[in-house]
């Protein structure tokens, strides 16, 4: 058989050919690869701009980035600006404000020992109303004694109000009106001695308590459906 110089020529050609075809649609495909893959980094880029910092050792730094400022706006200040100061820290009612502190605010925890069911608030002597008062009601006694009490709050230096039987007292032939009232520190030394109140007398009261962490409010001499009422007492700076 005889073959012609060109049909040799495209024979041993063809494979090149094709491995030249071949060669270019991997690179396309290549491209378009690199190219999709160039676009999803911008788009990752664009819509997670604040992804988490890689710091040293491999972790991520979680910590919220701060509002950048506008041109004519200061960036906001992130600083601390001071601690609760100790007065504020008590709960009760005034002492942030007033250096106060009100015997019918203190928490119950505070008291050591106290009569069943005290009244907290309001409470009056001769229709004159004391707003934050601590009373209680003689039951079931004759020649009563009645102690409240309890651990003081520290920084406080004196105990005031006004001690009285409460206008609930019954005062007639039998029920005569009076008692006596004082204030001991917890190693029973007197910072008030005795003094007799009968109703409807009106007694205040200012008693030093520095340096003293525990107190007895004392009430004897009562008798049966008597109300003694310590009113507006209150620890003072």
């Amino acid at each position: 058989m005889i073959f012609s110089e060109n049909s040799l020529t495209n024979r041993s050609n063809a494979p090149n050919g094709k491995a030249r075809w071949h060669s270019k649609s991997w690179w396309t495909a290549a491209g378009v690869i690199i190219a999709l893959l160039g676009l999803t980094i911008a788009y990752a880029a664009w819509q997670y701009p604040n992804a988490p910092e890689e710091t040293k050792g491999g972790a991520t730094s979680s910590a919220p980035r701060a509002a950048s400022a506008t041109p004519n706006e200061p960036a906001p200040d992130t600083s601390a600006t001071g601690t609760i100061p100790p007065a504020d820290q008590t709960g009760v009612r005034g002492a942030g404000n007033s250096g106060q502190v009100f015997l019918s605010d203190l928490p119950e925890s505070s008291f050591i020992r106290q009569p069943a069911s005290p009244k907290r608030g309001p409470a009056k002597i001769d229709n004159h109303e004391y707003p934050s008062s601590y009373s209680y009601r003689f039951t079931n006694c004759g020649n009563c004694t009645y102690n409240v009490e309890l651990n003081l709050p520290g920084a406080y230096k004196r105990l005031t109000g006004v001690f009285g039987l409460t206008d609930e007292t019954r005062h007639d032939n039998v029920i005569d009106g009076i008692t006596y009232f004082s204030i001991y520190s917890s190693t029973g030394d007197p910072l008030l001695p005795p003094r007799k109140v009968e109703y409807p007398a009106r007694v205040p009261f200012d008693v030093d308590v520095t340096g003293v962490s525990r107190v007895r409010l004392t009430v004897s001499g009562g008798t049966n459906a008597e109300y003694p009422c310590w009113c507006d007492a209150r620890l003072t700076r």
